[in-house]
C-alpha cells in the first residue's frame, strides 16, 4: 500500500452524533495510510479522549457550539488538532492523574492517557486547542 497525503478539515456539531460520524470518517482516512496496529489504536484513543475533552469540558455539551478537527496524516506521522469555544484553560495547572488524591476523581486522566500515546501535546489558544503528534511506521515496515 502505498501512502499518500491525506489533510482533511472538518467543523462540526457539538453533539455526540457528529462526533461519531467524524471518528468513523478520520479512522477511514487513518487506515487507508496502513500505519502499524498500535499507533492506528493509539491515533483512535487518543482522538477520541481530545474530542470527549472537547465536547464535555470545553464545550460544556453546549449544542450551539461547535468543535474543529484539522488532521494531516502521511508516511511517518500524523498530527491532529481538535478545538473548541470554550473558556480554555491552563495546562499547567492540570493535577497529577497518578497523584493518591486524584483516584477517586471520575475524570482528569485524559490528558495523561494522550501524553502517553503521541510523541507531543500541545495546548493553544488559551487551552481551547489541543495538537497531536505521533511518529509511526506503516505495517509494511513493520513486517520487514
Amino acid at each position: 500500500m502505498e501512502l499518500r497525503r491525506i489533510e482533511s478539515v472538518q467543523r462540526i456539531p457539538n453533539g455526540l452524533a457528529a462526533i461519531n460520524i467524524m471518528t468513523n470518517y478520520f479512522m477511514k482516512d487513518v487506515e487507508r495510510q496502513g500505519y502499524d496496529p498500535a499507533a492506528t489504536f493509539a491515533i483512535a484513543l487518543g482522538v477520541s479522549e481530545a474530542l470527549a475533552n472537547a465536547f464535555t469540558h470545553g464545550n460544556r455539551r453546549d449544542p450551539s457550539k461547535f468543535i474543529t478537527v484539522c488532521y494531516r496524516l502521511e508516511r511517518g506521522w500524523a498530527e491532529i488538532e481538535v478545538r473548541d469555544q470554550g473558556n480554555g484553560f491552563d495546562p499547567g495547572l492540570i493535577p497529577d492523574a497518578t497523584d493518591d488524591e486524584a483516584l477517586d476523581r471520575p475524570s482528569g486522566r485524559g490528558v495523561m492517557l494522550m501524553r502517553s500515546l503521541f510523541d507531543e501535546v500541545r495546548f493553544h489558544h488559551g487551552g481551547r486547542s489541543v495538537r497531536l503528534l505521533k511518529r509511526v511506521a506503516s505495517a509494511k515496515e513493520c513486517a520487514a
